[in-house]
């Protein structure tokens, strides 16, 4: 009969030591440019549209709790039919929409600069 080479079993296999991937390099970002004084006013305006859009939001978020809460409490399921619930429910997507519009046409004139 012929000799059966046997294959080492893992325990009689020498261990390797582990080598963990170096972390990348840290890449450096691009200094943000010079604005130009028109821009400079476009994005101040920018700045505080958005914060008067995300103070809109916020609130009616919160009205939203409230009247979802009040409606669990009493049981009703009638919550739909609040006209106050209805006109949140339809400014509040239109509100988060313009937030998208105002925040990428910001980050078309300041992109946001990553810090690590």
């Amino acid at each position: 009969m012929p000799a059966v080479a046997e294959e080492p079993t893992p325990e009689a296999a020498p261990a390797e030591p582990v080598v963990e991937p170096s972390a990348p390099a840290a890449v450096a970002s691009p200094a943000p440019r010079d604005l130009a004084p028109d821009e400079q006013a476009e994005l101040a305006a920018l700045d505080a549209q958005i914060a008067e859009v995300e103070q809109k939001i916020a609130s009616d978020e919160e009205a939203l709790m409230v009247l979802i809460s009040e409606n669990e409490a009493s049981q009703q399921d009638a919550l739909v039919d609040d006209p106050h619930f209805r006109d949140i429910a339809q400014r509040l997507p239109r509100l988060q929409a313009d937030l998208e519009r105002l925040r990428e046409r910001r980050a078309q004139i300041q992109p946001a600069v990553s810090h690590p």
